[in-house]
């Protein structure tokens, strides 16, 4: 059984106006979570970079990110307290489907992180675009 099945996955939505200056200040005060927030940020603002076709994508729909200087203003944070996994999965949400409600996007995290992991149990190694971001 691959470990992403094995450990509790977590998600909340992380809205630039509401929870940013949060966030930034439990990374300075050395919370962990929020430090690994920040480098999945430099690490997705570096996946906008390589063209239209390996862009990131928005959790809901088609929309590109392609410059990095203009990130998201939401996000979907996927992560895990679990030691053995160090990861934390970041998605961008555009303006337009930021307009939907934080429940609504955790769902759809949700379904998508569950479809990766079943991907993985499955065999495939590279996890689907959309849950990469």
């Amino acid at each position: 059984m691959p470990i992403e099945e094995q450990v509790i996955w977590e998600c909340f939505v992380m809205r630039r106006d509401r929870d940013l200056e949060r966030l930034w200040q439990k990374q300075q005060a050395g919370d962990s979570l929020a430090g690994k927030f920040f480098d999945g940020l430099g690490e997705w603002r570096a996946k906008c970079r390589k063209g239209s076709d390996k862009a990131p994508q928005c959790l809901t729909c088609e929309h590109a990110f392609c410059d990095p200087a203009q990130p998201p203003l939401t996000f979907v944070v996927t992560h895990t307290e679990d030691p053995r996994v160090n990861q934390i999965i970041l998605t961008g949400v555009c303006w337009r489907c930021a307009e939907k409600s934080d429940t609504q996007l955790r769902k759809h995290s949700i379904a998508l992180l569950a479809k990766y992991i079943e991907i993985r149990t499955l065999g495939e190694c590279d996890p689907p675009t959309q849950i990469t971001h």
